[in-house]
């Protein structure tokens, strides 16, 4: 097995693995994930039964242990009368179901807390924040795990949690009949601890500790031999960002509506929407882990890689930023160290309880900003007449600087803000050029060498620029932009459209266009240049849309605050 493999003009050393795709992240991860999967076996079952595996005995070895080289724990036979793609639609299937579940949950967490449990706007908001980023945060165990017990192996596990943190959540949504003066459901009160210890514990660490593996997990059941696995295998993150984007469409379009409206028309009743719309996500979710399981048979299970790369490349830093160490090694610390507290701090920026908004009426602990969110709260709230050319019309529209209270809470954001500047920027310097890392002593006994080691951090600065360039743009697409649309004139039959509900574009437009970009216009685009295209074009293209989109949303908001 090769070890390391070339992103450009740097080089990833074996173990070092990069997180899942998500709505927001997918084409750097997606790039990153085919580069390094690309140091996988050399030699694929599924396509080529007679070949034998990467590191395999080869044909004058018995057939047992060219199974058992090959990973896939002795069913050499059934793996290799398997159709390649049915793990793969198997794998596709259980990310859709995974990606509806979560946002499912994710998107109507911020109203579920607020009026169904009494938590203020701002603590529901952050507990929100923080659901979100902890989801994130345990991908580096998820790798880490992925390396000490194979994909697989954690895959399984993380999706037992998964299936768990969402029963969990569903059943703690069940109203029953007894209602208190304050209008939520004594039920739903008591399993408050329940459904906490569902969406903010279980979900995330099973969202997390999935994402790392079930990319490079379907990937390597494809191979890299010939040139027509490779271009299954490009075509495959694509479809896998699609499936990400199927499971945000669905969960947008119809599950979150389902929360805070029900389905009348089918006998659900709206104090019933959450429960409804949790057990068909968890449901779903669980149908698809047991297919999972069930097609364990077609798999390629290739063992952990372990964390030698990881000791090693700590190690080697930490051996070149001792005393006499030049400026590149002191920055590389500071960017690192620096890294945690960022994370510490939008923690607890997140959490922190501060001052709600000052503004239009309350709900339920909800203060609104302005008329216009008033209504943004509930699909079947008919907004007042206070919008352009009613009563008081301009003023209602506007929400200005001085109705948010700026306290500790707010404070921290700028704290986690300059953190996360100053670890970017000095990582970003410091792997620029890695020759001040040294050699580690001989008495360490690790087979990776110094080259490999600074190969590995040479990818930082790439892929902290993209993530940072992309990342910005596409996130405020989940964040910036619905709440500038609660704020909005968005009435649609008499009713204000939820900010919440304009997502659903996001995963929309993916759906619709990746099967075209991939089908038609990509390869039309590779004859007029007279080659394919490249990676690093997607990426400047999507950053330079993403840009475009913002500008237009900016142009926008300063027309809606004139």
């Amino acid at each position: 097995m090769p070890r390391s493999v070339d992103i450009g003009r740097t080089a990833v050393p074996r173990g070092l693995r990069a997180s899942g795709g998500d709505v927001a992240e997918a084409p750097v991860d997606a790039a990153a994930s085919a580069a390094l999967e690309s140091a996988s076996a050399s030699a694929n079952p599924l396509e080529n039964p007679d070949a034998p595996c990467a590191g395999s005995p080869g044909k004058s070895a018995s057939p047992s242990a060219e199974r058992l080289a090959c990973g896939d724990g002795g069913r050499g036979a059934a793996t290799a009368l398997a159709p390649s793609w049915a793990p793969i639609c198997v794998v596709l299937a259980l990310q859709v179901c995974e990606r509806m579940a979560f946002y499912a949950m994710s998107g109507s967490l911020k109203p579920y807390l607020n009026r169904q449990l009494g938590h203020s706007a701002s603590s529901a908001a952050s507990m929100n924040s923080v659901c979100t980023m902890l989801s994130f945060l345990w991908c580096l165990p998820g790798g880490l795990l992925a390396d000490v017990f194979g994909r697989y192996g954690v895959i399984v596990a993380m999706a037992a949690l998964l299936v768990t943190g969402h029963a969990l959540v569903a059943m703690s949504t069940l109203p029953g009949d007894q209602v208190q003066p304050s209008g939520t459901y004594f039920r739903q009160t008591q399993l408050a601890g329940m459904y906490l210890f569902g969406s903010l514990v279980l979900v995330p660490l099973g969202s997390g500790g999935i994402k790392p593996s079930i990319c490079n997990f379907g990937a390597e059941q494809i191979g890299d031999a010939t040139a027509a696995q490779k271009e299954s295998r490009r075509k495959f993150f694509s479809y896998f960002y699609m499936a990400n984007n199927l499971g945000a469409l669905l969960a947008f379009g119809l599950l979150v509506n389902v929360t805070t409206g029900g389905l009348p028309g089918l006998g659900v009743p709206v104090q019933d929407g959450y429960f409804v719309a949790y057990l068909f996500a968890a449901t779903s979710l669980a149908v698809a882990v047991a297919a999972f399981l069930g097609g364990t048979r077609w798999y390629r299970l290739l063992p952990g890689g372990g964390i030698e790369s990881f000791r090693t490349i700590v190690a080697s830093i930490r051996h070149s930023a001792g005393r006499g160490a030049c400026v590149r090694a002191r920055l590389c610390v500071v960017g690192w160290l620096a890294m945690p507290m960022f994370f510490a701090a939008t923690f607890l920026a997140a959490a922190w309880p501060d001052a709600s908004p000052r503004g239009h009426g309350s709900q339920a602990g909800h203060r609104f900003a302005n008329a216009f969110e008033a209504a943004c709260a509930a699909p079947d709230v008919t907004a007042p007449a206070m919008w352009a050319g009613g009563p008081g019309g301009g003023a209602a529209r506007r929400l200005q600087a001085t109705d948010v209270a700026l306290g500790a809470g707010s404070m921290l954001d700028y704290v986690a803000l300059v953190l996360g500047l100053v670890s970017c920027v000095c990582l970003v310097v410091a792997h620029l050029d890695n020759r001040w890392i040294k050699p580690l002593p001989a008495s360490r006994g690790t087979t990776f060498t110094v080259a490999e080691v600074r190969k590995g951090l040479a990818t930082m600065p790439f892929l902290i620029v993209i993530n940072v360039a992309f990342g910005m743009p596409v996130h405020s697409v989940n964040a910036a932009m619905p709440s500038q649309g609660c704020q909005m004139n968005t009435m649609v039959g008499g009713s204000q459209m939820n900010g919440v509900f304009f997502r659903l574009f996001n995963g929309l437009s993916v759906v619709v266009f990746t099967p075209v970009f991939e089908a038609a216009l990509l390869p039309a685009l590779g004859r007029v240049q007279g080659s394919p295209i490249r990676a690093g074009q997607k990426l400047v293209a999507g950053m330079l849309l993403g840009a475009l989109g913002n500008a237009a949303a900016a142009a926008l908001e300063m027309r809606r605050r004139a």
